[in-house]
């Protein structure tokens, strides 16, 4: 017997999850999601740093980041459950050369609502007084950013979706497309073949081959990435900040239980994620060297607390790729965030879900459809810094 859906969603991170969300809670639709994890938000949504910002050098990112705060900032009473957010302030470090550039982006982000001022060096340490202001120009502040707990946030979105009637499948790997014509109707699976009306690719990298399997491309690149843990010798005080340093090219937090999250950036790319390599110990000392010229009390005997290496799909511009693909009916595709996706979740998930019923484009999404590579209509920034 084949089972069958309406909306059937591949990959259960955060994005997934999401779509799943809006979908189920209209009730108008069987609405089902297979992963191929136990349990679901266990693979490259479980390694994000979890940052909450707004700050971007474009404004089609900043508008779904600014959209989608609602949600983290009341996610019991819109969603149901916990997200964890914290208000720590968001700091983005900007490096000299950058200042017009700096000034422009705000202004930019400013003109969509966004609570966001510029510090100057003086001004940031007296916020941040152990941090060194070495090469650092000028400081965009955010006081109501911070950062939450992709895990969470995606199991929130399931439980809820499930209780407006989501089906989850779980150990799920998909081998190819089942196509009629120039129609896709389902999935081949280990489990046996799953049809349904629209098919929603939100699987990262296993997308890729999925779509190979019926002569179509997206351009695509998995990239190693991951985070590590440092446990300083002495409190931080005040507490420190959410924070991306353009200058050395990292983001750092603090943890709940007093520790600093790093993350670690590679020029791995094209890696196979069921065999990906663990970080060494090389890459936590270049991290804690970077750290220590930012935060040079962590020069006093910081203790290496942990780490892990996990991957995303980058696409070619580092934005993801979103909506249907014109060869084809009956798929979607939600993928190649570039390590960007957490943060824009939730109203991505309501968009999508938008455009999937009411068969309607949602203006937010336009810039992010894969036509946008051949038409030369890549999202760029005008105002970049050094990493973004």
């Amino acid at each position: 017997m084949v089972k069958t859906a309406d909306f059937l969603i591949v990959g259960g991170g955060v994005i997934g999850s999401s779509i799943a969300y809006h979908l189920a809670r209209q009730g108008k639709h069987q609405v089902l999601l297979c992963e191929k994890g136990r349990p679901p938000g266990m693979g490259s949504t479980a390694m994000s740093g979890g940052l909450i910002r707004m700050h971007h050098t474009n404004p089609y990112q900043a508008k779904l980041a600014w959209s989608s705060y609602p949600y983290f900032q009341h996610w019991n009473e819109i969603v149901g459950g916990d997200c964890a957010f914290q208000k720590t302030g968001f700091f983005q470090m900007i490096g000299k050369g950058y200042q017009e550039h700096a000034k422009k982006n705000i202004r930019m982000l400013k003109k969509l609502g966004i609570c966001i001022q510029m510090l100057s060096p003086d001004d940031f340490i007296q916020a941040q007084p152990f941090f060194s202001p070495e090469d650092i120009a000028v400081v965009a502040y955010e006081p109501d950013s911070g950062y939450a707990d992709p895990v969470k946030a995606t199991m929130s979105f399931l439980q809820q979706a499930q209780q407006n009637g989501l089906g989850i499948l779980e150990g799920v790997k998909v081998h190819s497309l089942k196509t009629v014509g120039d129609r896709v109707i389902g999935i081949h699976s280990n489990v046996g073949e799953i049809e349904a009306k629209e098919v929603i690719l939100c699987n990262n990298i296993d997308a890729k081959p999925l779509l190979q399997s019926i002569g179509l491309h997206i351009p695509l690149q998995s990239k190693k990435i991951g985070i590590c843990f440092f446990q300083p010798s002495e409190e931080i005080s005040p507490p420190l900040a959410t924070c991306i340093d353009d200058t050395i090219g990292t983001y750092f937090r603090r943890t709940g239980d007093g520790k600093i999250l790093v993350g670690i950036s590679t020029n791995q790319l094209n890696v196979d994620p069921d065999t990906l390599s663990p970080l060494t110990m090389e890459d936590f000392h270049d991290a804690l060297h970077l750290m220590q010229h930012r935060i040079p009390k962590l020069r006093n005997q910081t203790v290496f607390a942990g780490g892990r290496s996990s991957f995303d799909s980058y696409s070619p511009d580092k934005h993801g790729i979103v909506g249907r693909l014109q060869e084809i009916e009956g798929l979607y595709v939600a993928t190649g965030f570039s390590g960007g996706g957490f943060k824009i979740a939730p109203a991505l998930g309501e968009y999508i879900a938008y455009e999937l019923m009411e068969m309607k484009d949602h203006e937010d999404l336009q810039p992010y459809r894969l036509s946008r590579f051949e038409q030369n209509r890549w999202i760029q920034p005008k105002y970049p810094y050094r990493h973004m």
